[in-house]
């Protein structure tokens, strides 16, 4: 009698834990976008989007004076020794949105663009540096990709003209589960959360994989669960564990 409640006891065991099991299907995902979710997908604007500037961001800042005179000499000249310093600095934007620049103290570049801030900061530096020349960047520019079950990476963007096939390459292209007729792309404009959905399944679609994407872009490429298969090597364990326990059963039946 004793044996029988001990196996009833193990029983109840592995169900409970079988139970609690499949709570975790499929827990590790990210932004996966099903037949049930609400959000809805605006239209991909035909152009780019101006890029703004927001906190994080790494600014690398070229400046000379006389209209860059001595940059095209530096470039010009066969012996750069004789030829102006180097006059470029990188600097994060703050929480405010703010850097703190030489000769102009505390300046605002948050929301704005980079030709935006190129123009301000001459003006600015034209109070102390004859005919300023002024180039801004963004030095650390990035994206977030998700491509298909448990991948995901933050990718540079070297250039200003990546494409969406060309950040999912980047990353190692399209895993095997990954739907490639469901490529979300989520873009923040004007501080406003867009979602975009791309088909890239068809050759006919490769206007749309030309999409060039923006600072802080999230690129997530959708993928099939496979419910079955998941619960199955979720439940493995469990199962496993229940077979030794019946065999430890067994052996105790008998003596």
């Amino acid at each position: 009698m004793k044996s029988h409640s001990i196996f009833r006891a193990v029983i109840g065991l592995i169900c409970c834990s079988t139970l609690l099991s499949c709570r975790t299907l499929n827990s590790n995902r990210i932004l996966f976008y099903d037949k049930d979710s609400k959000t809805t997908f605006d239209t991909l604007p035909p152009v780019i989007h101006t890029q703004k500037i927001v906190p994080g961001d790494r600014l690398t800042i070229h400046f000379y004076p006389n209209e860059g005179e001595s940059l095209l000499l530096a470039k010009t000249s066969s012996s750069e020794e004789n030829v102006s310093i180097n006059n470029t600095q990188e600097y994060e934007v703050n929480s405010k949105g703010a850097i703190n620049f030489p000769m102009v103290g505390e300046f605002m570049v948050g929301n704005k663009t980079c030709q935006e801030v190129q123009e301000l900061l001459q003006v600015e530096l034209s109070k102390k540096i004859k005919k300023p020349f002024v180039v801004v960047e963004i030095s650390n520019q990035r994206v977030i990709l998700f491509c298909g079950s448990n991948d995901g990476k933050s990718l540079p963007l070297k250039n200003n003209n990546t494409t969406v096939l060309e950040v999912i390459a980047m990353g190692g292209g399209l895993k095997e589960k990954a739907k490639s007729n469901e490529v979300h792309l989520l873009r923040t404009i004007d501080g406003k959360r867009h979602v975009y959905q791309l088909d890239l399944s068809n050759i006919d679609q490769i206007r749309v994989g030309e999409t060039l994407v923006q600072n802080h872009d999230i690129i997530v490429v959708n993928y099939h669960p496979r419910k079955l298969q998941t619960a199955l090597k979720e439940v493995t364990p469990w199962l496993n564990l229940f077979s030794i326990g019946f065999t430890v059963f067994n052996i105790v039946l008998r003596y």
